[in-house]
């Protein structure tokens, strides 16, 4: 009877172990403000107050506007509409938060394609008259070892040659050495580096 009783007992904690594991999405009861109820475009983690107490946040593009997600509310942090295209991209970067998409101005202000969120308004990435158009389609941004990379459709970064892909210092940009881009790749927004 113990045996009969051991075998239920473990075949039990089995069971149970199996179910703990299985991987399932959670879907928690959400309320999204009307305003950003619509296709999430991009996502990325960002800690506002850095080191500070505040915990760590998504920050998204939802329906065109930048919103977080704090594992229980979402906040739209700025309604000023980013216009809609087939896939906007959001870094966060010194942490102060970039996007990146097809637009020539967000909020009034000249952003040629790539714009930085710092906390309350927009802000042109780079000097106005310095600044590349990086307006493409299919742009992408990545933090690498200090600096934000953007990739696109654009051939000229701060007034110098750079096929489809640069780099953001804080203070300029700069193309890469050695990339080159073809046609497709110009229409895509992706590059690759050849030796």
């Amino acid at each position: 009877m113990r045996s009969v009783v051991a075998g239920i007992v473990s075949l039990g904690l089995m069971m149970m172990a199996r179910a703990q594991c299985t991987p399932q999405w959670y879907q928690p009861p959400v309320t999204v403000p009307t305003i950003a109820n619509g296709p999430i475009m991009s996502a990325t983690a960002w800690d506002p107050d850095g080191s500070g107490p505040l915990p760590e946040k998504i920050v998204m593009i939802a329906n065109g506007r930048v919103c977080t997600w704090d594992g229980t509310t979402f906040t739209v942090i700025s309604e000023t509409p980013i216009p809609r295209n087939p896939r906007d991209a959001i870094a966060v970067y010194n942490n102060e938060i970039y996007v990146a998409g097809w637009f020539t101005s967000l909020n009034g202000v000249s952003a040629q394609g790539i714009a930085k969120w710092n906390g309350s308004n927009w802000q042109a990435v780079g000097s106005a008259t310095g600044q590349a158009s990086f307006l493409s389609l299919n742009p992408s941004l990545r933090v690498y070892k200090g600096e934000l990379y953007m990739s696109g459709g654009f051939t000229t970064a701060g007034g110098a040659p750079s096929s489809c892909i640069a780099r953001w210092n804080g203070t300029q940009w700069n193309g890469l050495a050695g990339t080159t881009v073809h046609a497709h790749q110009r229409r895509s927004g992706h590059a690759d580096r050849r030796r």
